[in-house]
């Protein structure tokens, strides 16, 4: 593992508060849940550990009674965080968050991309036994188009009807489909565009593991469906400013501005050796759980 823990193992009593959650990765249904699903799971494998969970609607204050740490995966609009905030000094326990955004109430910060002294970085997480399950080898002119963000519909920040239009020249040669949710069930697309439902995750996996070329259609803000394809070795195509530069730099995503520069990069041959090498830019849950666990540890030591 990339942390190593140098320091005398003390217990404390940890809640994980998630948004939501899976009983398993198995009915897990997307890669944010996934990670949820994870971190209960590896930190109720360690001993010194005095773990419990909770959905961060469901918690009470007696949940809180005895805890060192409260760790939160959820969102920055989840509307219970600020009960949580309001009962900290009270019960004298500290808040981490566990995110793709630092949080400002937080007493530290565990974030997917690099936000400098305001968080502690944990790199694309993920599964990487999952990860190596579904990677095999490309087919060649397959491409995966990501879903459509229905809010940015007609804006500068969605660019979903403007790819299909350019893919048309490419529709006789090329195998195109398109991940596509519930929001967008009323909109129409050419017949020739396959849809791909939503979904489990490990089923979404499956389903998507023989592309070879994935288009990010709308500004992300984390882009968890980037780690999920560049992570199996998936070429990775973006309209500019729609990736986070950090995540650009580290996959190597190939920007395009307009149809001739989205065709042009899918006419070029894919490196073979991107299978094998993109997973290893990523940090696998076990690992994450491990630091997570060594700041704990810090914490708890320098009390």
């Amino acid at each position: 593992m990339f942390w190593e823990l140098e320091i005398t193992m003390r217990p404390y009593k940890l809640l994980l508060l998630t948004y939501t959650h899976a009983r398993n990765l198995a009915v897990s249904k997307s890669s944010n849940q996934m990670i949820g699903t994870m971190l209960k799971t590896e930190f109720e494998k360690l001993e010194h550990v005095d773990f419990a969970h909770k959905i961060t609607a469901e918690f009470k204050e007696s949940d809180l009674q005895g805890v060192d740490f409260v760790l939160v995966h959820s969102y920055l609009g989840d509307k219970d965080l600020q009960r949580l905030v309001s009962l900290r000094n009270k019960h004298g326990y500290r808040i981490a968050w566990a995110q793709s955004l630092p949080y400002q109430h937080a007493d530290f910060s565990f974030t997917w991309p690099n936000y400098g002294k305001h968080s502690i970085n944990i790199p694309n997480p993920c599964s990487k036994a999952i990860y190596e399950q579904f990677t095999v080898p490309k087919i060649p002119k397959t491409i995966l188009l990501d879903h459509a963000w229905i809010p940015h519909l007609g804006t500068e920040k969605e660019w979903t009807a403007r790819i299909i239009e350019w893919l048309s020249l490419l529709k006789d040669e090329y195998e195109i489909c398109k991940i596509s949710v519930p929001l967008e069930s009323d909109l129409v697309y050419p017949a020739w565009v396959k849809r791909l439902e939503l979904l489990p995750y490990l089923e979404y996996l499956e389903a998507t593991r023989h592309f070879e070329t994935f288009v990010v259609t709308h500004l992300g803000s984390y882009n968890h469906s980037i780690v999920d394809v560049a992570g199996r070795g998936i070429r990775v195509l973006s309209p500019p400013n729609f990736t986070r530069k950090g995540m650009s730099d580290i996959f190597g995503v190939c920007i395009f501005n307009d149809g001739q520069g989205l065709r042009s990069e899918i006419q070029k041959p894919v490196d073979e050796n991107r299978v094998n090498s993109q997973i290893n830019k990523c940090t696998d849950m076990v690992d994450a759980v491990a630091k997570m666990d060594s700041v704990f540890q810090e914490k708890i030591n320098a009390d």
